[in-house]
């Protein structure tokens, strides 16, 4: 479970900067960005018994305890203008087994849908970006799988803030 919300969460981040498949890129500032992502998530996968069984019970209540919990992270980006042009390395795409299937994108709106297909998990999810303006940015994404046989829904809300031109010691995702 914490592998496939790692997963979701670094994809989300690296789709900022996503181009769309026309050329067409957000209009926003390159540099150091702040990325605040708020996460729920109902129907948690089950543990297989085996790591049940050797879970103390303070363990097992955790576990229970994230299904349908909210978490926030805040994490920095950086964002080049290769970013912007080229967008989300097919890569990582490849390395998470989920793969862009259409991106929708104007200056101020991006609209990418995705689909996820591996052993740990299969579904599709939805993100829209907005910029707000060319500093901040705001997006939603939903997504319906099925992950070691359970059903699983999970919603992210990102906000986004440019802090700085220079990226400092924060490395270009791309």
């Amino acid at each position: 479970m914490k592998k496939n919300l790692a997963l979701a969460a670094a994809l989300l981040v690296g789709m900022l900067p996503l181009a769309a498949q026309s050329g067409e890129k957000m209009n926003v500032k390159t540099g150091l960005w702040e990325i605040t992502t708020q996460t729920g998530m109902t129907g948690t996968p089950p543990i297989p018994p085996d790591v049940l069984a050797k879970m103390t019970p303070e363990q097992r209540a955790r576990m229970q305890a994230l299904s349908g919990s909210d978490r926030s992270h805040t994490a920095q980006s950086c964002v080049t203008e290769k970013d912007l042009e080229h967008g989300l390395e097919p890569q990582e795409n490849r390395q998470s087994s989920c793969k862009v299937v259409s991106t929708n994108t104007t200056g101020t709106t991006q609209e990418i849908h995705m689909q996820c297909d591996n052993d740990h998990m299969k579904g599709t999810s939805v993100m829209k970006v907005v910029a707000l303006d060319r500093e901040h940015m705001q997006a939603d994404m939903k997504m319906d799988a099925v992950s070691q046989g359970g059903p699983m829904h999970m919603t992210m809300h990102m906000t986004g803030k440019w802090v700085s031109s220079d990226c400092g010691a924060v490395k270009p995702g791309h």
